[in-house]
């Protein structure tokens, strides 16, 4: 009745006390054990092992594929959220300040330049930059991908010790985004003009590709 050993010509179970021989009496009610069942396993095993938690390995591989995706199609995500001029020109911004401000920073402070540095000009000074900050190519504009030119910064056309801190050392091209461009200073400080306005007339004259 109770699942328990007894001996072959027991009359009643020492544990439930059920009647073997002769008329049948019903057994009480087995006692319940934990995770179900009607008696205790040997060994302390149960019968009824606590159901297993499901596995959250599948969670932990769709997320990784996400962050994947965001991270090689970063630029295309943040196109794709906030439109495309917007995004080119928040792409923008966010390398100018990420990347090229502090290495700029970096290779002016102390009022040293890198004579290797001082004499590029152009887009190959930020080349050189951008090989320094440890990118594989330089920085292309945003604005002018979008266009379907790889152009990068505008780049200096004088030497770098020679660029006051208040001049420009690189900017957008000219007419790649539809609202102004980006410039960068010496210093490190960049700004968003109108491409019409006094800062850009400026910047266009003192730097080329």
């Amino acid at each position: 009745m109770c699942g328990e050993l007894i001996k072959a010509n027991a009359r009643v179970c020492r544990f439930c006390k059920a009647q073997l021989g002769g008329a049948p009496h019903p057994a009480p009610p087995p006692p319940s054990y934990p995770y179900g069942g009607t008696a205790q396993p040997p060994y302390g095993y149960s019968q009824n092992p606590p159901p297993k938690k499901k596995s959250s390995c599948l969670l932990w591989v769709i997320l990784a594929i996400v962050g994947a995706v965001v991270l090689v199609c970063g630029g295309g995500v943040v196109l794709w959220l906030v439109g495309k001029e917007a995004g080119a020109k928040a792409m923008c911004k966010a390398n100018l300040e990420q990347q090229l401000a502090p290495q700029i920073r970096n290779e002016t402070a102390g009022g040293k330049v890198d004579p290797e540095l001082d004499r590029l000009r152009g887009e190959k000074f930020w080349k050189e930059i951008a090989r320094r900050r440890g990118q594989p190519d330089q920085f292309i504009c945003f604005g002018a991908a979008l266009k379907g030119e790889q152009r990068g910064l505008l780049g200096p056309q004088k030497p770098l010790s020679e660029i006051r801190d208040d001049e420009p050392v690189g900017c957008c091209p000219r007419g790649t985004h539809k609202e102004g461009i980006w410039i960068i200073y010496k210093t490190g400080k960049i700004e968003f003009v109108d491409s019409d306005s006094p800062a850009a007339k400026k910047a266009f004259e003192a730097l080329g590709d």
